[in-house]
């Protein structure tokens, strides 16, 4: 497959349509990616078998999630092959905990913890340095018991979340209420996505007619994500570099999610792997520059290459490699800022729920997934200087 390169240093719209026909190859051949490294994470207590992945560090090293022990349900952070707990606020009166996001480099996450004795959820911000610390409330809210951690910035200074209103968090400023959209005073509004420097964060909101995915800046406030002829929507992540957003939207009384991808150029109606009516396809993650896309079409886990809206099932690619027999991914929820890992949620061999990873990184060549690392990798390319 031959590569050129524009001036700039962006892959050439040629080697694009390549890589998508490739892609659409590997999909279609059981020889799909015979390289990639596929692993399920495992869980914190063999016994109590269940583990969930929400979150990937931008550099690939470190998974957090929730995964029993006994009874209860912990935070996790994955890295380096093994899981471990993050501590709980109290081991007594908190009986689940789960970690949502983490900062580029893993040292930093966040999440949240329900406390049955107070009977209120709360979010937390944990890192290495200063162990665990549970976030305040929104002030002004009247019975407000209800929070959680849902992304946090690069370098873990910015934390956004849920609580009857979308709220930021720093260590400076506490926490700041995220204003609804017009129209949505006496409703909520939630978190799913934060850019790489946190000055931008998006979700949904409550609306005039409805709930709408919205995009807020310090600069410019809230403001919605407008989908033509859209009855729900929903802006569930946003690229590092604050370029693209993606989500999902339904139209009219459909019950369909479509997924869908927004940048300043305009919407990239995605593709999904059903057109039955009923079908849903959400995108949770994106590589740093919003090229790529994971999440969930009919209840399996896809990828995304947001610029043509085409979507590849991710089961397939791991077809015939004898690491994910008798699985099946049901959704990836977190992709490197490279594009070359990629986590998400699935049953394994067992029938049982368990975070797993793919690591396009270490696919040996010749092969059809060390094609697909590679192409991945080459739309990375940078100006040269």
């Amino acid at each position: 497959m031959a590569v050129s390169y524009r001036s700039d240093g962006f892959v050439s719209l040629t080697f694009r349509r390549s890589l998508s026909s490739l892609l659409t190859a590997c999909a279609a051949t059981t020889m799909a990616v015979e390289g990639a490294l596929f692993q399920g994470l495992g869980f914190l207590s063999e016994p109590d078998a269940y583990s969930t992945a929400y979150g990937l560090s931008a550099d690939g090293s470190t998974v957090v999630g929730g995964s029993a022990i006994g009874e209860f349900l912990w935070s996790y952070r994955w890295k380096d092959g093994v899981m471990t707990p993050i501590p709980k606020s109290s081991e007594a009166d908190v009986p689940l905990s789960q970690g949502h996001a983490v900062s580029a480099d893993g040292s930093v996450v966040v999440g949240m913890e329900l406390d049955l004795t107070a009977g209120t959820v709360t979010g937390y911000r944990w890192s290495e340095a200063g162990g665990l610390v549970t976030l305040p409330y929104e002030t002004g809210v009247v019975d407000n018991n209800y929070g959680t951690a849902d992304v946090v910035s690069a370098d873990g200074s910015v934390v956004a979340g849920s609580g009857p209103n979308a709220f930021r968090w720093t260590a400076a400023d506490g926490i700041t209420s995220i204003p609804l959209l017009p129209g949505g005073e006496s409703g909520m509004s939630h978190v799913h996505g934060i850019s790489g420097d946190g000055s931008t964060i998006v979700g949904a909101s409550s609306a005039t007619d409805g709930e709408f995915a919205f995009v807020w800046s310090e600069a410019e406030g809230t403001r919605t994500i407008a989908i033509p002829d859209a009855s729900w929507s929903d802006a569930m992540g946003i690229s590092a570099d604050g370029s693209t957003i993606v989500g999902a939207f339904s139209v009219g009384a459909s019950t369909s999610q479509t997924a869908f991808a927004w940048t300043a150029a305009g919407l990239v109606t995605m593709s999904s792997l059903s057109i039955e009516e009923g079908t849903i396809s959400q995108t949770y993650a994106l590589t740093s520059d919003g090229q790529w896309a994971v999440g969930v079409s009919n209840d399996l886990a896809a990828l995304w290459d947001t610029r043509t809206g085409d979507v590849w099932d991710l089961n397939a690619f791991l077809a015939g490699q004898a690491a994910f027999a008798g699985w099946t991914l049901e959704d990836a929820t977190g992709i490197s800022a490279n594009g070359l890992k990629i986590v998400g949620n699935g049953l394994n061999a067992e029938g049982i729920p368990e975070a797993w990873m793919i690591d396009l990184a270490s696919i040996p060549e010749p092969s059809c997934g060390a094609m697909l690392a590679l192409g991945i990798a080459m739309t990375f390319r940078r100006r040269r200087i």
